[in-house]
């Protein structure tokens, strides 16, 4: 009976968290930009008081988020219709050498790539009819930012509390301290690693940027962007957002995707022996496999927001290992050593009852000895 009802239980929580997969999962959001915030809310609020620290953040991501992706977006916008605009004049041009054309009519490449190309201005332009499709996301989205913010502004006011709750359920004084100083220290290196990576992805951005405007390149602001979203993959993502941009340079001259490729290579290595590893120095070493596995498997339960949540949690998890095995291997202090040392010594330790063994001699007596601490012999009745 009670392994049914255990069961029961079981599937009842799995079917309650299904249900409300939507608002946990804006809930989580919530709390990684609580957890990614806080930092600078405790900075600011040195010379102000909290709530003015919150709103100050709020409005400041508020801006910075709405001018990079209006900039980003025209930017992209003209650039993708640029570039759809250059393939639909490779492809004619193609077709008109003497060289290709046969294969280009066999292959019936140019109606294909005008579909492609087409579906790509679509896709790109707003008008409005395209408004009109796109009200319900657009609404459903404002109302997610929302939520994610309002979750974000209670956990910035209550999370220290949060915390310091869930560390109390753990009922040993030593495991509390151990407890909350490893979420403390993974926080900080979980923190200090994404911002580091973001650092470095807008250097690549701008680097990208700058090459493929020297080399006169079609979409200078989108191949940017995938190298500087990728190049968060440690070690090989600067050589995989490299593909695009060899692709794309082909259009232009193909002798530029050879040297395109060995540069990449070559700075890739640059970065992975350098920065990678002064970056990992200064927070937590995390590896391209875990930040894969953790990708995919958030891409394939939750999307885009999965992704993220599931690379934010890769780099915490890992920095609560690698700090647990620290303590534990005696690499770092041991945060619940001295509460450990004064529990063995406390008085109550001293006082609490040790039972000994009546001796025959004390039964024959009537007496049984018990210890707490001095020696007391307490009377009992006599043995018939």
């Amino acid at each position: 009976m009670r392994a049914v009802l255990l069961v029961a239980g079981w599937m009842l929580a799995l079917t309650v968290l299904a249900r409300a997969r939507g608002p946990i999962v804006l809930f989580v959001f919530g709390f990684v930009a609580a957890a990614v915030f806080y930092p600078l809310v405790v900075r600011l609020r040195r010379r102000m008081p909290t709530w003015v620290a919150v709103v100050v953040v709020s409005v400041l991501v508020a801006v910075v988020v709405g001018l990079v992706g209006v900039r980003i977006y025209d930017e992209v916008n003209a650039q993708i219709t640029t570039f759809a605009t250059s393939i639909d004049e490779s492809v004619a041009q193609l077709e008109a050498s003497s060289r290709y054309g046969d294969i280009v009519e066999r292959l019936d490449l140019r109606s294909r790539v005008e579909q492609f190309t087409s579906g790509l201005r679509e896709d790109m332009a707003i008008d409005g009819s395209r408004l009109t499709e796109l009200a319900p996301t657009l609404a459903t989205l404002s109302a997610d930012v929302f939520v994610i913010w309002l979750f974000a502004v209670m956990l910035l006011a209550s999370g220290p509390q949060f915390v310091r709750s869930f560390v109390a359920l753990f009922p040993s004084p030593v495991t509390q301290r151990r407890v909350g100083h490893v979420i403390r220290v993974a926080h900080g290196r979980s923190a200090a690693f994404l911002g580091f990576m973001a650092l470095r992805a807008v250097g690549w951005f701008a680097l990208v940027y700058l090459v493929a405007l020297v080399l006169d390149l079609r979409v200078p602001t989108s191949l940017a962007l995938v190298v500087g979203l990728l190049s968060f993959i440690p070690r090989f993502g600067v050589v995989i957002g490299a593909l695009p941009v060899a692709v794309v340079a082909a259009l232009r001259s193909p002798d530029l995707v050879i040297p395109v490729l060995v540069v990449a290579v070559g700075l890739q290595a640059l970065d992975a022996t350098f920065l990678q590893r002064r970056i990992e120095a200064r927070s937590v070493a995390v590896g391209s496999l875990p930040l894969l596995v953790s990708a995919m498997l958030g891409w394939a339960v939750e999307g885009t927001r999965g992704l993220l949540l599931g690379v934010v949690a890769a780099v915490f998890l890992i920095a609560v290992v690698d700090e647990s095995l620290a303590i534990r291997d005696g690499e770092v202090p041991d945060p619940g050593a001295g509460l450990a040392s004064a529990s063995v010594g406390s008085p109550k330790a001293r006082e609490a009852p040790v039972v000994v063994e009546p001796t025959p001699t004390d039964v024959e007596s009537g007496a049984v000895s018990v210890s707490t601490g001095p020696a007391v012999l307490e009377s009992a009745p006599p043995v018939a």
